[in-house]
């Protein structure tokens, strides 16, 4: 039996958890410098992750949790669901270029120049 998703969702864009740590912080009525004094960690750091330039890593969830009340498992999904996101376009990225590349091998011409042979129709001893 076929096990394939049928109609699985596959969206043609991703939120960064930068950009929904960004959301919570307002909703909370918090700014990013607030969240590095409760969280310990640098203004910077806070900063890099809401412009999507750094990772959230288990440590930081935890600390995001403690500090905003998110829980740890909530970041680490948006993370990991962000990551997936950015390698798999990259992958269409490089596999479109690929694409393109072999379009420009002129098959039909080297065919009917006698290019190609059939397997299946070579003589056999």
């Amino acid at each position: 039996m076929d096990n394939r998703l049928v109609n699985e969702y596959m969206p043609d864009y991703a939120v960064s958890p930068g950009e929904v740590l960004e959301f919570e912080l307002n909703i909370c009525g918090m700014n990013q410098q607030e969240l590095a004094k409760r969280t310990g960690l640098t203004p910077k750091h806070i900063g890099a992750i809401v412009n999507s330039k750094s990772s959230i890593t288990p440590e930081t969830a935890i600390k995001l949790e403690r500090a905003i009340g998110m829980p740890v498992q909530y970041w680490m999904n948006l993370e990991t669901q962000y990551r997936e996101f950015l390698a798999r376009a990259a992958e269409e990225k490089k596999l479109m270029s690929d694409l393109d590349w072999l379009k420009r091998i002129p098959i039909a011409e080297m065919a009917k120049k006698g290019g190609f042979k059939n397997p299946k129709i070579q003589k056999r001893n």
